[in-house]
């Protein structure tokens, strides 16, 4: 029996970080997160809009900070401290609701990290995301992420 045909619907799920980034609803997995805090001391984290490439929609809500893991913003540093807005949420996607990026979307978009496209049924509503993926970084995404830093 293989993980997708285990009982387990843990094993028929990734557990993912849902937040607004760029006006859209996002992405991450779960596991390429460290640690959310909301305290005030934000002035050294970068927009997760500007990070990803989008963009920025002015807010006036509080800010948290999110710690993207493994994602080498300079020499010797393995995350980087985004700026998120709440509501961020914590939930399991269904494998089956994750779709690749089509070929000739994934050709031409400009979105850094963007690789798949995820179905968020809640109730009757079905949502859109757009899932990143931090750790699938290419030369040229790693060097504009140390641009950024």
């Amino acid at each position: 029996m293989t993980a997708l045909q285990d009982d387990d619907s843990t094993q028929n799920t990734l557990e993912v970080v849902l937040f607004q980034a760029g006006g859209c609803l996002s992405a991450i997995a779960a596991s390429q997160v460290g640690a959310m805090s909301s305290d005030n001391n934000v002035c050294d984290a970068i927009p997760i809009a500007e990070v990803f490439g989008m963009e920025q929609v002015t807010t006036e809500l509080a800010q948290k900070k999110l710690e993207l893991k493994s994602v080498r913003a300079e020499a010797g540093s393995d995350s980087i401290d985004v700026l998120i807005t709440p509501p961020v949420d914590l939930l399991n996607l269904a494998v089956t609701d994750i779709y690749p990026l089509p070929p000739l979307l994934a050709a031409r978009q400009r979105l850094r990290w963007l690789r798949a496209l995820a179905m968020h049924r809640e109730q009757e509503n079905i949502s859109l995301l757009l899932l990143f993926d931090v750790l699938d970084t290419g030369s040229e995404e790693e060097s504009q992420l140390s641009d950024l830093a």
